[in-house]
C-alpha cells in the first residue's frame, strides 16, 4: 500500500501540488500510542531507480527542509524499510507506512457572488 501511496505522491508533486502525507510510527494497538503518529508536507522528491527520498515540511522541524523520508520502491520488496531523519523517541529513525491525506483548499473569506465580505453579517 505504501508503494501505491508514493507514485500518488510523486504525480501530486509532479502536477505541482504540495501533498500532505500521515505517518504511521506506532506498533501496538494501544489507544495513546495514536499520538506517535504524525503528519508532513510532502515538498519534493528524488527518485534513483527504486530508490526513493521524499523532502517533507515537518512541523516538528519548524524551517527545516531537510527531513526526509526514504524507502525502496522495489516490487521484490514487500516488507521495505521506511526511513526518517525526523523523528525521536523509540522509533526514531524508522516508519511502519505512509499515507496520503484527503486535502482540498478552500478560500477561508466568506463572499457573496459580487464579492462583498460576509464577515459579521447574519449567516444562515
Amino acid at each position: 500500500m505504501t508503494v501505491a501511496e508514493c507514485l500518488a505522491i510523486m504525480q501530486e508533486i509532479d502536477a505541482g501540488r504540495l501533498c500532505p502525507i500521515g505517518l504511521v510510527a506506532a506498533r501496538r494497538w494501544i489507544p495513546w500510542d495514536v499520538f506517535k503518529n504524525h503528519v508532513v508536507l510532502v515538498w519534493g522528491y528524488e527518485r534513483g531507480g527504486d530508490r526513493l527520498t521524499l523532502y517533507t515540511y515537518d512541523s516538528n522541524f519548524p524551517g527545516r527542509d531537510d527531513i526526509t523520508l526514504r524507502l525502496d520502491l522495489s516490487p521484490s520488496r514487500p516488507d521495505t524499510r521506511i526511513t526518517t531523519n525526523g523523528t525521536d523517541g523509540p522509533t526514531a529513525g524508522c516508519l511502519r507506512g505512509l499515507f496520503r491525506v484527503p486535502y482540498r483548499s478552500a478560500d477561508p473569506l466568506w463572499s457573496t457572488a459580487d464579492g462583498q465580505d460576509l464577515v459579521g453579517a447574519n449567516r444562515k
